[in-house]
């Protein structure tokens, strides 16, 4: 074989839609946190904050709720240094991962049907899947933050489990109908 990292990729993103949820956090139910490759967690971790960043553009196009365009706009900006951050992360912990450059499976299929909604259809599930992709996020990055296999996606992992912590808050506390 002329590049055996290419394998390991190949092989993460071969598994990686297996890892995709059904609901909130199956992924990390059905993958025990030790199992989780550096590619893996570069994949998901990746396409977690695509969504986030896709969904929230949506959300500035198809709400006109100020509180939900607000929410939007820290997601485009959080996600968008996080993503920037794990795109670092991956070069200094000289990982060998490809990262995604298109949603794919679930998450294009949720992002498809939330940017054909208006109104207050979209705010709703807006904040569902908000609320979902952050629990997601969460279990992924406190898992790999504790048992990781790369020193720097560990790094990576930890810094960000607060910030979806508190993404995860606003979005169940709007969810419920609360304001920010």
């Amino acid at each position: 074989m002329r590049n055996p990292g290419l394998f390991v990729v190949a092989a993460a993103l071969a598994a990686a839609p297996a890892l995709v949820p059904t609901s909130a956090g199956a992924q990390t139910a059905t993958m025990q946190s030790s199992q989780m490759t550096a590619p893996m967690f570069v994949q998901m971790m990746a396409m977690s904050d695509m969504f986030e960043i896709q969904s929230s553009q949506a959300a500035l196009k198809n709400s006109k709720d100020a509180e939900v365009q607000k929410f939007a706009q820290t997601m485009i900006d959080h996600h968008t240094k996080m993503s920037a951050e794990l795109k670092a992360a991956v070069q200094a912990g000289n990982v060998n991962a490809q990262i995604p450059m298109a949603l794919s499976g679930e998450k294009a299929q949720t992002l498809q049907q939330i940017s054909s909604l208006s109104g207050e259809k979209f705010d709703a599930m807006y904040w569902k899947a908000q609320v979902e992709g952050h629990q997601e996020a969460l279990k992924l990055a406190q898992g790999y933050a504790k048992s990781g296999d790369n020193a720097a996606l560990k790094q990576h992992a930890e810094k960000g489990v607060p910030i979806i912590e508190q993404h995860l808050k606003m979005a169940q506390k709007m969810m419920a109908g609360g304001k920010s």
